[in-house]
């Protein structure tokens, strides 16, 4: 009796100590799950903004090289559009975008997922750089976006200092870009004058 006793401890100990390394393995499971999703992963799978542009769509949007003391761009919440003469300073304009302009923006925001990227957004200069190894560039570009969509408001500064060549990088700066163009395309744009001087 007294040894079948021990036997019936020993089977469940070892039950017992079986099922910790069971339950552990699993916690350290999700641990590096979530260690994979918050460490590796950038930017959001999903896209919230709704594929039509909503009625409440408002940008601010501001660009320019990182030496300059003002920037060219939009705001149409107080309904003006900007430009860096340089030399010649800040000149700005009243200004009411069309609708097919805004749609146009909004369109480009959309799909390229901006909202999805951080608020302050420093990527790599290239995908698995080396260690301890950097790249600078100048004169740099610096963006700052606001929008607010669908009863959201969103966010970015990006000092494109290192004119990054991973993927992500490259559709934001692209969609900025094209954003820009839509811009300088306006009239009013026109209308602030021609910059003097430049930015080495």
């Amino acid at each position: 009796m007294k040894y079948k006793v021990i036997i019936i401890s020993l089977c469940i100990l070892i039950i017992s100590m079986i099922l910790f390394r069971c339950n552990k393995d699993l916690e350290d499971n999700e641990m590096e799950s979530l260690s994979l999703t918050n460490d590796n992963s950038t930017l959001r799978d999903s896209n919230t903004m709704p594929d039509k542009m909503p009625s409440d769509f408002q940008i601010v949007f501001t660009f320019g090289v990182e030496q300059a003391n003002q920037h060219s761009g939009i705001n149409t919440v107080e309904g003006t559009i900007q430009k860096d003469l340089v030399l010649d300073g800040l000149a700005s304009l009243d200004i009411v975008i069309s609708g097919t302009d805004l749609e146009k923006i909004y369109e480009l925001i959309q799909k390229s997922n901006i909202v999805s990227y951080p608020k302050n957004y420093k990527p790599a200069y290239m995908e698995n750089p080396p260690k301890d190894s950097s790249r600078m560039v100048t004169p740099s570009n610096v963006y700052k976006l606001w929008i607010q969509y669908d009863n959201t408001e969103y966010s970015l500064y990006w000092h494109d200092s290192n004119a990054s060549e991973i993927e992500e990088a490259i559709i934001l700066r692209e969609a900025l870009e094209e954003i820009k163009k839509i811009i300088r395309s306006l009239d009013e744009y026109d209308d602030l004058g021609q910059s003097n001087g430049g930015y080495d």
